[in-house]
Formats: structure tokens, sequence, C-alpha cells
């Protein structure tokens, strides 16, 4: 009984020794080093995601010119970013040092060489090199930099800064979550501790018969060397002697179920999900990273570019973007969804969707007016009609009696660049078809005519035909001309199937309400003619 009394003595001492060590680990107020930091696996990792995502990426400059977007591809500035820095770094280190610098401690610094108004290279500065010196003025603040004490400008250094309320300087990992990035360090160490202190195996060797102190002693050195020295793997035991292992503690059961918590909390620092780290995460999961934990950081790079290498006369036309297309490509199918819906709603147009992707416009911005087959070109007051190939004009660009204009178009018309039919010589298979066109409108306008003397067709003053009835007005030639043309082009989508309808349009610098019966296509009777204020 006394040898088991003292056995569980020890196993007691050893546990509140090691539940000592973990209670210092937790309550420790050490500053965590970046070598200490960039030691714990899951930091590791997510630092090195985000940043090799934001250096793989190139970087253009464009050039606003109106609701144009121009990309430059042969300035100096795009060349440094993107070939050769003039540095010892190249490009993707540059990029990759930068991240990692504003990551672990909210900023990473460049300086951009210049002359005149030429950069000549951008020379990366490690952020503990840097030191800042701010006035005290809280609102009117100022700052210079001083590395190996030479001094710089404020506007001479490039800063990608994180979580920053002063404009040089940021808040990082290291400082935002130093006390659980030094619980888990420690709690690394701790764990190497036990593996290299307590051998791959804890327990007992029972023997079935009492062994003198000689023997213990010898047994008690090879089992110790057996453990401490990599190179033996084998022992042998003899006279009745059996291992007999024992428990994990608790204190190394605690360790286990929190290292993959520790990771988790990691991952959360960096808004990112331990699948993504590790590579096994689906489509959505990979999409929501690169939007949570990728996006703001290059965000935050392109606009300390444009803050720091645009000259003062370039910063309300031009900017830098990273080139995230391939970063996004999981996302361009919900994307393009989204500008479907916008341009089938009517409050997008073909060149905005254009503009929003870095595209040329096409000079062809039509708002569709409720049928798909109708079109409008909001400048130049212009209907475009697809299936019959026709362009028509209408309301303010009229002039007082014109009819409306309506372009020439035939099958195989090329388009200039403007998004505008050109001229040609019409071809020979157009005129034919013309002519077949021609010949079916007179055929339908003598019938239409047979019709309506039935009906009591009269010619009266101005107009090609009109209906006899109670109310009817007269108008002149042109002006009815006009709104029948107007009523005959929304027919279908407005006027088919009433009897009794209302058109309002303009006359000689003044709106009229038409009011009229409606007796089937280009088969009107004006009962009113109402000046609209």
């Amino acid at each position: 009984m006394g040898i088991f009394q003292k056995i569980r003595e020890k196993r007691a001492l050893e546990e509140a020794s090691l539940s000592d060590t973990l209670r210092a680990a937790l309550l420790g107020t050490e500053r965590i080093s970046e070598d200490k930091a960039m030691n714990i696996p899951s930091l590791a990792a997510c630092i090195g995601f985000i940043a090799n995502k934001v250096a793989e990426l190139p970087i253009k400059l464009y050039q606003e010119d109106g609701e144009e977007t121009k990309e430059l591809k042969d300035d100096d500035r795009i060349k440094l970013l993107n070939d050769a820095t003039g540095d010892l770094l190249d490009v993707y280190q540059l990029k990759h040092a930068v991240v990692r610098d504003f990551l672990l401690f909210g900023a990473g610094y460049i300086y951009p060489e210049r002359k005149r108004n030429k950069f000549v290279s951008l020379r990366y500065i490690k952020n503990n090199m840097v030191s800042v010196i701010k006035n005290a003025d809280p609102i009117f603040k100022k700052a210079d930099f001083v590395v190996y004490d030479k001094k710089f400008r404020d506007d001479e250094i490039i800063k990608v800064l994180r979580e920053s309320n002063d404009g040089v300087t940021g808040v990082g990992i290291i400082e935002e979550a130093n006390e659980l990035l030094t619980v888990i360090y420690r709690s690394m160490i701790f764990e190497k501790y036990l593996v290299a202190n307590g051998g791959n195996k804890k327990g007992f060797l029972k023997s079935a018969r009492k062994m003198d102190k000689e023997s213990m002693k010898s047994l008690t050195k090879a089992w110790e060397k057996l453990y401490s020295n990599n190179g033996n793997n084998m022992m042998v035991l003899n006279d009745g002697i059996d291992f007999k292992e024992s428990s994990n503690t608790s204190v190394e059961m605690q360790l286990n179920e929190n290292k993959k918590s520790n990771n988790d909390y990691v991952c959360e620092i960096f808004n990112l999900s331990p699948s993504v780290v590790s590579g096994a995460a689906n489509d959505e999961a990979y999409t929501a990273a690169i939007k949570t934990a990728v996006m703001p950081v290059i965000r935050a790079f392109e606009t300390a570019l444009n803050q720091g290498l645009l000259l003062e006369s370039e910063r309300h036309r031009h900017y830098f973007a990273f080139d995230t297309t391939e970063l996004l490509k999981g996302d361009i199918l919900k994307r393009y969804q989204a500008y479907q819906i916008g341009l089938a709603n009517n409050f997008l147009q073909t060149d905005e969707v254009r503009y929003k992707e870095d595209l040329k416009p096409l000079g062809f911005n039509f708002i569709r007016l409720g049928l798909q087959d109708v079109l409008l070109d909001p400048k130049t007051n212009t209907i475009y009609t697809p299936n019959t190939n026709q362009t028509t004009m209408f309301g303010e660009s009229m002039k007082d009696g014109d009819l409306f204009e309506t372009e020439e178009r035939w099958e195989g018309q090329r388009r200039e660049s403007n998004g505008q039919f050109g001229k040609g010589k019409k071809p020979r298979s157009a005129h034919k078809s013309e002519k077949q066109k021609n010949k079916q409108s007179k055929n339908n306008q003598e019938k239409s005519i047979d019709k309506s003397s039935k009906n009591g067709i009269i010619e009266h003053e101005g107009s090609t035909k009109s209906r006899k009835g109670k109310g009817t007005v007269k108008l002149s030639k042109k002006e009815y001309r006009k709104v029948v043309s107007e009523i005959n082009t929304y027919y279908y989508s407005k006027y088919e199937g009433k009897r009794t309808c209302a058109h309002t349009t303009l006359w000689k610098d003044k709106y009229y309400t038409y009011r009229f019966k409606n007796y089937g296509f280009d088969d009107y009777e004006f009962t009113e003619r109402k000046e609209k204020n």
C-alpha cells in the first residue's frame, strides 16, 4: 500500500505542476513577437492564403473619360507594379511582403522613388524599420517617417493601412489578438515539453516478484534511455515485468480539445473558415472567403496606390485596380445573372453594364419600352424596332409638322463603331424585298379602304380618311399623319383590343390629347382634340 500511495502522490504532484504551467500560459501578458506568431501553423496558413491571393493578381491603371473607361497599358507605373520593381524584391515578393506587414502589424510601407514626375522604382520597407513622428494636433494631423535616420514626408511613402485612425499607422493581428496568440503559442510550447519529457508512452512497469534496488535502478535507466534517444527503439523486459499504459491526464486531454478550438479562433480573426485554409472548401465557402478576407485587403492596397502613385492632376480621372477576374471567376455567373435582371427591368443599360466591367461602350444605349422589340435611344430620341429593322424619330426632336423620319435599312447592313447603321449601297436582294413589302402594304391599304368605305369613309380637311360620326374633329394632313403614326407604333402594346382610347403627344410646341374610337390597326375615328397643360 505504501508503494501505490507514493505513486498516486507523484502523479498528483506532476499533474499540479502541469496545471501551473498551463495556468501561467493562460495568464501571461507578454507581447508575442513576429517570429513566435508565425510559428503558429494556423496563423501562418491564413496569412499565406491572403498574401498569396493578393500577390498573384495583376494591377491595372484606368482613365475615365465621361462614360468611357480606358485602360492605360504603357504607363511606367504599371510596369513597376507588374514587371520589375527596380528593387531586389520582385513584384510578387513586394506585394506579398506588404500584405504580410499589413496583417501582422497593421501597416505595409513602400517607398516610390521618383525623378521629377516619373516613378523609377518601388522599394519595400519592412514595418519594424519605420518610425512615425506625429504632431499633437488631433484635427490638423501631420506626420513624418524616419527610416535609418533618413526623414521622409508623409506624401513620400505609400501606406497600406489596417484599422487606422491617424492615416499613418494601423492595428495588426499581433496587437489586436495578442493574448489569444500568446496562449496558443505557450500551449504549443507546453505540448512540446510533454512530448520531450513525458515520452511517447506513460504508464507503469509491473513486476510479478519483488525487485532489488539495483534491478530497479537499471530498469529505470533503460527506460529513460529508450525515450530520450531516438536511436533506441526497443527494450527487453524479463523476470515477469509487464508494462501497463496509463490514461491521459486532464491537462493533456484539455490540450487536445483546445488545439482545434485555437485553430478555429485564429481563422475567425482573418474572416476565414478552416476548410478554406486547408483547401477543402466548396465554391460557396471559397467565394465567401475571398469577399470577406481578401477583397478588403485589395481595396486598402488600391487606395494606397491611388494616394501615393497618382499625380495631383490625375486623381479625379485615373485610378489603380487589381484585376480580380480570375479571383472571382466562381462568382461571375451570379454577377451576370444580376446584370440580366437589371437589363430586363430597365434600370440598367448595356453600356452601364460594360462600364461596371471596365469595358468600352458600344454607343448603342437603348431603354426598353415594355416590348422586347422596341428600343429607345435617349440621346437622339430615336426608336429602333429590330423586328422591322427601322429607326423612327419622335417627340421634341421633331420639327413642327414633320412626319416620322425612317432611315433605310436592309438585311446584312453593318453598324458603325457608335452603334448606328452605316451608309452603303443597297444590295439587289434588298430592293426586291422592299418591293414585296410595298406591294403587300398596298394590298393591305386597299383592303382597309374597301372595308372602311362600307362604314362611311369621307375625305375631310387635311386627312386621308376619317369616319363619319358625331363629334368628329378635323386635323391637318401633317398633324393627322403624325398622330396616326405614333398610335400605330404603340398600337399592339397600348391600344389593341380597346374601343375608346386617348393619345397625348407634342404638336407645334404644345401638348394635345387626342381621343379616338379604335376600329383596328390604322383605322381610327378622332372625336376630341384638347390642349393639355
